[in-house]
């Protein structure tokens, strides 16, 4: 009986879990691109302690950046039903990367060299949170 009472327990917070993240990421995909920009420079001023010209002028790149990388997710959705996935997926990987060089490069100009190392830290720490979890999964 205990058993069965923390195999339930257990179940319950799975789902509680796994509800709690679809919820999360549907918040986020029902957001407009200056919406999660917006979103994103907050997080990074509190971490780089941004002025107010240096957040609208990242709002602008962040929105700019958003709306190609959804628009390039579109291209790829469409491109990748035909039969060269392999070839497509390479592509899209070499202009998403181009995208990433070229916020980085906007971003720099307009942070302060102490707040740029930072920024590049946050990020560095944040991949490799990502990678950590793709292993464990």
């Amino acid at each position: 009986m205990e058993k069965m009472k923390k195999f339930v327990v257990f179940i319950l917070l799975v789902a509680g879990f796994s509800g709690f993240a679809q919820e999360r990421g549907e918040r986020r995909s029902n957001m407009t691109s200056s919406e999660m920009a917006k979103l994103n420079v907050e997080r990074m001023a509190m971490k780089l302690n941004l002025n107010e010209e240096q957040k609208e002028k990242l709002i602008e790149i962040q929105t700019k950046h958003i709306e190609d990388r959804r628009e390039q997710m579109q291209d790829q959705k469409e491109n990748m039903e035909d039969g060269e996935i392999a070839k497509n997926r390479e592509k899209f990987r070499a202009q998403q990367q181009q995208l990433n060089d070229k916020m980085l490069a906007d971003i720099k100009e307009i942070l302060t060299a102490e707040q740029y190392q930072k920024y590049i830290q946050i990020q560095k720490e944040r991949q490799e949170r990502r990678e950590k979890f793709r292993r464990q999964n």
